[in-house]
């Protein structure tokens, strides 16, 4: 008798884990797509001040010269053309 009600619950904790699984999936992919809109929305009103967050960023990761001025301007140039 204690065999059922077992079973049942394995199944139910498992369509339980399932779902939640699937569900926080899914909402992480809609936040990642809300801040890609955003940031495109960004790059398309203002793309110079994106080129020099973009190059501050680089900056701090140590980058220097030309080098981190064409990373700014193709990640931002690669993002207005919808390559990025």
């Amino acid at each position: 008798m204690v065999i059922v009600p077992g079973l049942a619950n394995l199944v139910a904790d498992g369509f339980s884990m399932a779902a939640s699984n699937f569900l926080g999936g899914r909402t992480e992919a809609q936040q990642r797509e809300r801040a890609r809109r955003r940031e495109a929305q960004d790059i398309a009103l203002a793309p110079d001040a994106e080129r020099e967050e973009v190059r501050r960023a680089f900056a701090a990761k140590g980058f220097a010269g030309a080098g981190l001025t064409a990373l700014a301007f193709f990640g931002v140039g690669a993002a207005l053309e919808g390559v990025a």
